[in-house]
């Protein structure tokens, strides 16, 4: 039952975006990109999810992004060490909003150094070569998945303001499709 209720949701987004769509008519020009998109899809789940080497590999991505997790909570109690809450509270500015500036900053720090471009550029590139998608937009992809939604905006703030609607709205739709690898 779970394999026909995932058929009917990819049918059904299809058919959303098919009618949300600017262009119809370029949809069927690139029905063969969108097929090698699903095929890749689904090796990468089947590899990710199916194999041993793919376990392996995000449970070390897992187990890094936990490592940073527990840095940033760290810093947090370096710097709002001796604040007292009731037990069992949970404050969103502590738990959620500072990780999210920690990250920000590594984020800032990393792209400085070059590095994210770099992963940016070379992914994004082999992602545009086989599936005929833009290469900012390919890029973009990656960095969320890298990164996160919040943060991979920052990757692109200098473009952000010279896109079209269209294009802007192509990001939008990107970075609410994607989960980080953080997750």
């Amino acid at each position: 039952m779970g394999i026909i209720r995932n058929i009917i949701g990819v049918i059904l987004i299809l058919a959303i975006a098919y009618f949300a769509s600017w262009d119809r008519k370029e949809i069927k020009n690139r029905l063969v990109n969108i097929g090698v998109m699903f095929v890749l899809m689904f090796i990468v789940a089947f590899v990710s999810l199916r194999t041993t080497f793919g376990i392996s590999l995000l449970q070390g991505i897992s187990n890094a992004f936990a490592w940073l997790n527990v840095q940033a909570q760290g810093g947090i109690n370096f710097v709002f060490g001796g604040i007292m809450f009731e037990e069992g509270a949970s404050v969103f500015f502590f738990n959620v909003l500072l990780p999210i500036v920690f990250f920000s900053a590594l984020i800032g720090i990393l792209d400085y150094l070059k590095i994210l471009p770099f992963i940016m550029k070379w992914v994004g590139w082999a992602i545009n070569k086989i599936t005929g998608v833009g290469e900012l937009e390919s890029q973009y992809s990656i960095m969320t998945t890298m990164i996160g939604q919040p943060t991979a905006y920052m990757t692109i703030k200098d473009q952000i303001l010279a896109m079209s609607g269209k294009r802007l709205f192509t990001f939008l739709m990107t970075s609410t499709s994607t989960v980080a690898a953080s997750t």
